[in-house]
């Protein structure tokens, strides 16, 4: 049910709102947005004007767009771009890790890496719907794999879908490590495709701990299904080039940010 928020609500609030309304939506409607912020449709208009000089939105007829195309999902073999940022968030995530311990490692090309990374003598339990995280792990001897099962989507060479949710609830691990396609300017986390958004919702809440692993280029960006915050991650691991903007980010903060 949609909540409004009232006449009481500050400026920066009401920002913040607009923005998670063009991540979860795609577009914002100013007759939408004013009965949802429970203010006028000037008050509206002169949010979004702010907005577009911030860079963070394009006013359109009757609302505003993004001011950058929505995140796309590029397949998994043709992540490519920032190798090495990647490798070495892998390596600071290895330094949350615990020998022993039971492990999600989620599809993606980030944790893709710590899997390549783990150390050969190390024994641990890992939980993934990754395809080719499953498939590396068959080197390491005193790692148990257990695969998550559901539809397997070519894109991203992982499962989902109703199956893949019903084995998540069932399950319970010390850390879960995940990627994610965008992260906004208030923290917000979003992907391209709801069943992956759906399956990235529910390992938010199977872990202990839980820690988000993003290079710079997935800040500032947006996809069409927001399924959590920063601030739902116990750790963010990251790149120095994305320390501005995290410096930026008002609310929605993880409880710790380490820099790779």
């Amino acid at each position: 049910m949609s909540v409004v928020l009232g006449p009481g609500i500050s400026a920066s609030a009401r920002l913040d709102r607009l923005l998670d309304l063009l991540a979860t939506e795609g577009m914002i409607s100013s007759r939408h947005a004013a009965q949802q912020l429970g203010c006028s449709l000037e008050t509206i208009r002169k949010d979004l004007l702010t907005l577009e000089h911030q860079g963070l939105l394009r006013r359109a007829h009757g609302g505003a767009l993004p001011s950058i195309p929505l995140a796309e999902e590029m397949p998994i073999t043709q992540r490519t771009s920032n190798t090495q940022e990647k490798k070495n968030i892998a390596q600071a995530a290895l330094m949350e890790l615990v020998e022993g311990s039971t492990i999600f490692l989620e599809s993606g090309s980030t944790t893709h890496q710590v899997a390549s990374l783990l150390p050969e003598n190390w024994a641990l339990t890992v939980v993934t719907n990754s395809l080719p995280i499953a498939t590396t792990l068959l080197a390491a001897p005193r790692v148990t794999t257990h695969l998550v099962g559901g539809a397997v989507r070519a894109v991203t060479q992982s499962t989902a879908g109703f199956w893949a949710l019903r084995e998540l609830g069932d399950t319970h691990v010390d850390i879960a490590l995940l990627g994610t396609n965008a992260i906004s300017e208030s923290g917000v986390l979003s992907t391209p495709d709801g069943e992956e958004a759906a399956l990235k919702a529910a390992a938010l809440g199977i872990a202990a701990r839980t820690i988000v692993l993003a290079d710079h280029s997935k800040f500032r960006q947006r996809a069409v299904f927001q399924y959590g915050t920063l601030e739902d991650a116990d750790v963010l691991i990251t790149d120095a080039a994305s320390q501005d903007v995290l410096e930026s980010i008002s609310s929605h903060q993880p409880r710790t940010i380490r820099y790779a």
